[in-house]
């Protein structure tokens, strides 16, 4: 399941990065990010628009294919939130300020068992948490970086 859920977001973000190309191509320049796809169709749907007739037919099953891709990623984060709230350890690791359902379940999935580990720090570079290396030389390391 996570892994066709990654797979839908690649290609939702492959689609979205086309149609933002496709309107740049038409001289609409648009923001990044899944958030702004509704001022995408505004541009392309919209009556006060720059963009030909030929623009917006172009584009057009590029919009329906997110639409398509989004309903289907609601359905599966409905199927991963109902697993989520089974699992006890999900549960409890879901109290946690900023965590949700996802990383949880995956976790709980994926990591093998927690006695493998001495310590949480073990645990952390199992996940690929590593201290940032900003120095040239010296030992002083600073934040939690990902490496992932």
């Amino acid at each position: 399941m996570f892994r066709t859920r990654e797979q839908l977001v690649n290609q939702r973000i492959e689609l979205v990065n086309a149609l933002r190309a496709h309107l740049y191509a038409f001289g609409h320049v648009a923001v990044q990010g899944i958030g702004y796809v509704g001022r995408l169709a505004q541009v392309v749907e919209g009556e006060n628009t720059h963009c030909r007739v030929w623009c917006a037919r172009s584009v057009a099953p590029c919009l329906d294919q997110i639409d398509q891709l989004t309903d289907r990623l609601a359905a599966l984060k409905k199927k991963i939130d109902a697993l989520s709230r089974k699992a006890e350890a999900s549960r409890r690791l879901q109290t946690m300020p900023g965590v949700g359902p996802i990383a949880p379940l995956a976790v709980e999935i994926f990591a093998p068992p927690m006695e493998n580990f001495k310590c949480g720090r073990d645990f952390a570079a199992w996940l690929g948490l590593v201290p940032q290396q900003k120095s040239t030389g010296g030992t002083r390391l600073y934040g939690i970086g990902c490496r992932l």
